[in-house]
Formats: structure tokens, C-alpha cells, sequence
């Protein structure tokens, strides 16, 4: 299972703020070569990139490349640099049709069947920014095993929507976004991460942070398994709503435990302290331990 409660982005043609990102405990670095670097400064961009991901020791952090559109020859000369760096991820801005991730898909197979490295080496993200991405949500998600994980774009989603982005607490202006993301990324089989959130005016950091909480509290209760990040103090806070509770381990484990020896000894139902354990609370707690290991996992390596 691959975590992924925090993606944090790494901008600017310079990615400055890189250092300071790698000393937090987020999942997933995402490096931006697209929204992030105007036209003059793509190229510089890819370079810098390049350079660092072949010098710099990022730990064990996925490594997640956003490039420009690939139906752009910037996109595809992205795929051509950054592919030998050997990047944990690409990711796809703008998801649409299905054809544009099966061309990235393809350019991806040659380069692992090129160097010799087994089918799916590299994943793929792809991101959801459009009303045309979001109706073609399961398509999009279910199109090829390379694709581990969708993600929302809600600055471009609702600019799109000719509505101005909410951080107003209980706002609904994405829900029906948000919940058939998930429910078409709960089918395929794939992660499904929630937009960032953040501010520039300091006013506003406070609020920001209590949103965000919020906010990320409903995106689990809805099935969201993470989030992009862009400031510093919010990995944390997000990580622990993301991660299953000592308590919730604890009785998933007894949930597990349970079952299992139930349905070893044969019996047709499995009860724990005179209940009856529904096969659905199983599944949800084998879920939940699954998540906790992986989880005990990363942080043992890191």
C-alpha cells in the first residue's frame, strides 16, 4: 500500500523552499514543472529539477513530478528529461481523456523496457481540474495499472465553474466533485487525495490552518486518503487525521483476530464478546491495519 496522506508541492523554477520540505514528515514531495513556472522559467526548471533529482539524497519521500500538459511538446520533452532522473511518480496535469494517460503510459513502458526495469517501475497521478475530468472520473482512474492515484485541482475546477473558491467552513460549493472522486477512485481501486490549501497574507494563517483541519477531518469521513500541502505546519496536522488512532488499531486488531478464527474453526458466523461481527466491520478493519503497517512502515525507514 502506497501512503500518501500529505503531498507536499515544491515550487518555483528554483524549488527553494525544498530544504525546508524535506525536514517535515510529509509523504510525498511533489515537484512542479507546469501551474507553478511560467513560460521563461520551464526550462530552467526541468534543468534544476534534473540536478537534483540525480544529486540530492530526498530520503525516502515519493518523488512526484507534476509536468506540463503531455498533449504539449513541453509536456513530452518534461517526460524525456526527467524520466532517466528516475522519479517515483509523474503526474498529469488537467486529466481529460483517457488517450492522453495511455500516451504517457506508453512513453513510460519503452522507457522501462529501455533500461531493463520492471512494468509499472514509475507510477502515475493524474489530477482532476476540469468539469470534463471529473465526469470522466472512472475512466480516467481505471485505464491502466499504472494509474495509482487521482487528486483534486480546485483552483482551476472552480475557476472553471465561474464560481470563486470557498475556505468558508461547511461550504459545499465541491461536494458532489469530491464525493464522486472518491466513489470512482474507491472502484478502480486507486488513492484519491484532496487540493491544497494555503495563503500568503499572514491575517489569515489561523483561519487557514482551523479550515484545513476541518476540511480534512470531512475528507476522511468521505473516503479521501490524503492531501496536497503547501505550508509547513499543516503536514502534521493532516498526517495524524489521516493515520488510524491507537484505539482504532486496537480494535480493528480484535475485529481481525475475531473473524479469522472464527471462519478457521468453520462456523458460520463470527461473534466477538457475544456480538456479531458484521463482514463489512472486517473488511473496514483489515483496512484500517493495513494502513497502520504501512504507515509504521515509512516512519521506520524515515
Amino acid at each position: 500500500m502506497r501512503v500518501r496522506r500529505t503531498l507536499f508541492w515544491v515550487n518555483g523554477p528554483d524549488f527553494a523552499n525544498l530544504d525546508d520540505v524535506l525536514k517535515t514528515n510529509t509523504d510525498a514531495i511533489q515537484f512542479d514543472l507546469e501551474q507553478h513556472c511560467p513560460g521563461p522559467d520551464k526550462l530552467r526548471a526541468r534543468e534544476n529539477l534534473c540536478r537534483i533529482l540525480k544529486e540530492r539524497d530526498l530520503g525516502t519521500k515519493e518523488k512526484i513530478v507534476r509536468i506540463n500538459h503531455p498533449d504539449t511538446q513541453m509536456g513530452i520533452d518534461d517526460l524525456d528529461a526527467i524520466l532517466p532522473c528516475m522519479p517515483d511518480t509523474i503526474r498529469i496535469p488537467k486529466a481529460e481523456h483517457v488517450e492522453t494517460i495511455l500516451k504517457v503510459d506508453k512513453i513510460i513502458t519503452e522507457f522501462e523496457k529501455k533500461n531493463k526495469l520492471p512494468r509499472n517501475t514509475i507510477e502515475i497521478l493524474i489530477l482532476l481540474e476540469t468539469p470534463l475530468g471529473i465526469m470522466n472520473g472512472y475512466a480516467l482512474d481505471s485505464c491502466c495499472q499504472r494509474v495509482t492515484g487521482v487528486g483534486l485541482g480546485a483552483g482551476d475546477l472552480t475557476t472553471a465553474m465561474h464560481v470563486k473558491r470557498s475556505t468558508r467552513k461547511g461550504n459545499i460549493q465541491l461536494v458532489y466533485a469530491k464525493q464522486k472522486m472518491v466513489l470512482d477512485a474507491k472502484a478502480a481501486g486507486i488513492g484519491v487525495t484532496d487540493t491544497v490549501v494555503g495563503t500568503n497574507d499572514p491575517a489569515e494563517l489561523a483561519r487557514i490552518k482551523d479550515f484545513v483541519r476541518e476540511d480534512t477531518e470531512v475528507d476522511k469521513e468521505m473516503g479521501f486518503t490524503g492531501r496536497s500541502v503547501g505550508t509547513l505546519d499543516h503536514v502534521d496536522m493532516i498526517n495524524d487525521i489521516f493515520a488510524p488512532s491507537f484505539q482504532e488499531v486496537e480494535i480493528a486488531r480484535t475485529i481481525v483476530t475475531a473473524y479469522e478464527k472464527s471462519k478457521e474453526a468453520r462456523e458460520a458466523d463470527a461473534y466477538l464478546n457475544g456480538k456479531w461481527i458484521d463482514p463489512d466491520d472486517y473488511v473496514s478493519s483489515k483496512y484500517i491495519l493495513e494502513l497502520a503497517e504501512a504507515i509504521s512502515r515509512k516512519v521506520k525507514v524515515c
